[in-house]
């Protein structure tokens, strides 16, 4: 996040057009779920489009920052989950 609010200029094009990419490939799916992997900071993922969209929105991350769990906690159809999706790889690094 220090290094996004330093280079906020150089990261905001790429992170809309992330959203917008999310946004397009899930189209007019009819799912209920959508699991978000590596969801960190949130920068790059259309969180309230996606509530519209789907009944639940499941963010997966080693560890949720607090400010994001703080964000989320108002919104029913969100739901986090910690998880080591490396398979155990981090834990090498």
């Amino acid at each position: 996040m220090t290094r996004y609010l330093k280079e906020k200029e150089n990261w905001d094009e790429h992170l809309e057009k992330s959203r917008e990419y999310i946004l397009k490939s899930v189209g007019n799916k009819k799912l209920s779920t959508i699991s978000i992997l590596g969801s960190g900071w949130l920068l790059d993922v259309p969180l309230e489009e996606l509530t519209i969209q789907f009944q639940k929105v499941i963010l997966v991350d080693i560890f949720h920052p607090p400010q994001i769990l703080h964000k989320v906690r108002n919104m029913p159809r969100v739901k986090t989950m910690e998880m080591d999706i490396t398979g155990g790889m981090i834990e090498q690094v």
